[in-house]
């Protein structure tokens, strides 16, 4: 009786799989006789190139060097290569395990759906598909993932028309574009830097088999969830392709043999060098207009500024506790610093502070504006000055003195006499950098300051500009750039952080001109550059020097506001060191996000902490950048 219902069983199954395949066929021809089929594809296929498969692509951020930064995405991690830039063993080891047939057939295989259905009878259950390359490329493309009959007729009707429009070589590589590979990976390229951190190209003949044996449940089979599952999963694609003649069994046996080296999951909302790529961001949407959707559906490539060997030595540094002073446990002292390279305005390295909290959030090193202290006389006293024919030998006295209701006093509350201009730089002397702007004339010393890209206020225009007394305040990019001019010349480049952006075709999108101009003579930027040598050399600045590189350097610290709150207190609010050598200029803050009574630097001048940040960062910079020379 057993027997007898075994055989029924199986009749019933095969008559019924006989007279499905009857019924396709005939849906199929009918669709493709009378129109049924050519208005499914015009409602679906007819933007397949376009609308469908070119919205929420990846845009790719690139450093200077032309590598990859990083990469953004929105809802979809989708980034589309060509499939000529995809390795040939890539292409084999999906046609091996999805469908090994996809050249013969016409957008669905009956000898697949044939082997399918005995292998899931005699499995008593689902264990194997007969979906094709193409009708899965339908269903993830046009259509929903319900199991109905309705859906499964639609799927196959499209894909055959597709077969007619369309090269297979075209079909595969929006297929390979397009599939789900697990952790937000949306098409081989996305998948391979997330599991392995490296292009498509570079994929090896395992990798592109474990890749490979991931669309049937990307979960299950991923490497980050069972590695002996990956593999054994990646093992069977190899035997596979061995079997239908795609590469030799020692090939696969080499394979096999391949070290996992898996990139690592990053954190959730966190990319490579955040600060930076923050930065970049922003200047898209404001130079160049973009939108938060172009950038990250847009498929865009940007291409940057961003020194890797520099971002890495600035990172490593603020990951430092030793060169920060102590914090209360309730709130952490602040830092930031901005590396530019002077002759080009570029920008090589961002830190926005000591801890990175979320995408976009506050920026200190670019976003930040915090009264300058005395880095600002050399852009609103001395440099004006020795424009307009002052030498730094030029003498006047140090002492009390009083304009009205503003009565500017040295930080050490000593005066020092008749000095000269190189000596009241040297050691940040007050009175000195205030007289001199009254001779020289406050319209003048601002002009020359606001040519420097200081933001200016109508506001500032009185003598307390020449010790920081702004209303706004500057960041540490806008004070490097500006240091930069005396630098390079006299001449102010406007630090940029893009220098190009081209669209999803390869199209360049315009934007703005960087800013350039000659600010004053050489012959005061290179005077300038000497005088600030000798702040470096024996003056405030001397916690900045560099064994084997000359710098020039200003220190500047402000101190805490006249509040009732502090009138028991000696301390500062901001200390600031700016300085730059034959190559790089870079500003270092320091401070509290929120200075009270429980939060201010205690001890703390420009010439102390930022001095040394300053020095440890672009030490570092030069270490970074010597050993990869020697590597070389």
């Amino acid at each position: 009786m057993a027997k007898k219902t075994h055989w029924f069983r199986k009749i019933v199954i095969i008559t019924g799989f006989i007279f499905f395949i009857i019924i396709i066929s005939a849906l199929t021809i009918l669709g493709t006789t009378v129109g049924v089929s050519l208005a499914l594809v015009g409602e679906y296929a007819d933007d397949w190139n376009q609308a469908d498969l070119n919205t929420d692509i990846n845009t790719t951020i690139y450093d200077a060097q032309g590598q990859v930064l990083t990469v953004l995405h929105a809802e979809k991690n989708r980034e589309p290569v060509a499939i000529e830039q995809m390795p040939d063993h890539l292409r084999k080891a999906f046609l091996a395990v999805e469908d090994i047939r996809f050249y013969d057939h016409r957008g669905y295989d009956l000898k697949a759906i044939a082997r399918a259905a005995w292998v899931n009878y005699q499995a008593g259950g689902v264990e194997e598909g007969a979906s094709t390359i193409t009708q899965q490329l339908v269903r993830d493309s046009f259509l929903s993932q319900d199991q109905t009959v309705q859906r499964k007729v639609k799927e196959l009707i499209i894909a055959t028309e597709l077969e007619k429009r369309f090269p297979k070589n075209d079909i595969l590589e929006h297929y390979l574009n397009r599939i789900y590979l697990g952790h937000g990976a949306y098409g081989v390229q996305a998948a391979a830097r997330v599991y392995f951190g490296k292009d498509v190209r570079q994929l090896t003949l395992g990798e592109s088999a474990m890749l490979a044996g991931l669309p049937r449940n990307p979960s299950y089979y991923s490497p980050y969830r069972d590695v002996h599952r990956a593999t054994e999963r990646r093992n069977l694609v190899l035997a596979q392709m061995v079997q239908y003649g795609m590469i030799t069994p020692e090939q696969s046996r080499q394979a096999r043999q391949e070290d996992l080296s898996l990139a690592g999951l990053p954190k959730a909302g966190v990319y490579q060098h955040p600060y930076f790529v923050d930065y970049v961001l922003d200047q898209a949407i404001k130079r160049y207009k973009l939108t938060n959707a172009e950038l990250y559906r847009g498929g865009l490539k940007i291409y940057t500024t961003l020194d890797p060997k520099a971002q890495k030595a600035a990172e490593k540094v603020f990951a430092r506790k030793d060169v920060f002073p102590p914090s209360p446990p309730d709130q952490l002292v602040q830092s930031a610093v901005a590396v530019v390279d002077y002759r080009t305005g570029q920008v090589r390295a961002l830190v926005g502070g000591r801890n990175y909290q979320t995408r976009r959030g506050f920026n200190r090193a670019t976003q930040m504006a915090r009264q300058p202290g005395s880095t600002m006389k050399p852009l609103a006293s001395y440099g004006p000055a020795l424009e307009a024919g002052f030498k730094p030998s030029y003498v006047m006295v140090d002492e009390a003195v009083s304009y009205g209701r503003y009565q500017p006093q040295n930080s050490d509350g000593r005066y020092r006499g008749a000095i000269t201009m190189e000596t009241a730089l040297k050691y940040s002397v007050n009175v000195y950098a205030v007289k001199l702007l009254k001779l020289v004339g406050i319209e003048r010393g601002f002009e020359f300051a606001r040519n420097l890209g200081v933001p200016l206020t109508d506001q500032d225009q009185g003598l307390a500009l020449a010790l920081g007394g702004l209303q706004k305040g500057v960041s540490p990019l806008e004070l490097a750039a500006a240091y930069g001019a005396f630098a390079n010349g006299g001449i102010y480049r406007e630090p940029i952080v893009i220098t190009k952006i081209t669209d999803y075709n390869g199209i360049e999108i315009k934007g703005p001109q960087q800013a350039a101009r000659q600010v004053m003579s050489q012959q005061t930027a290179q005077t300038m550059t000497a005088m600030l040598q000798e702040v470096v050399k024996s003056g405030t600045g001397i916690e900045a020097q560099l064994e084997q590189w000359p710098v020039a350097g200003k220190t500047g610290t402000v101190q805490l506001p006249d509040l009732p709150q502090f009138k028991r207190h000696k301390g500062n609010k901001d200390a600031w060191f700016v300085g730059y050598t034959p190559e790089l200029v870079a500003a270092v803050w320091l401070g509290y996000d929120h200075t009270d009574a429980g939060h201010y630097l205690e001890g703390v001048y420009g010439g102390t902490y930022p001095a040394r940040i300053w020095r440890e960062v672009i030490k570092g910079i030069f270490v970074e950048k010597l050993a990869h020379e020697k590597n070389s």
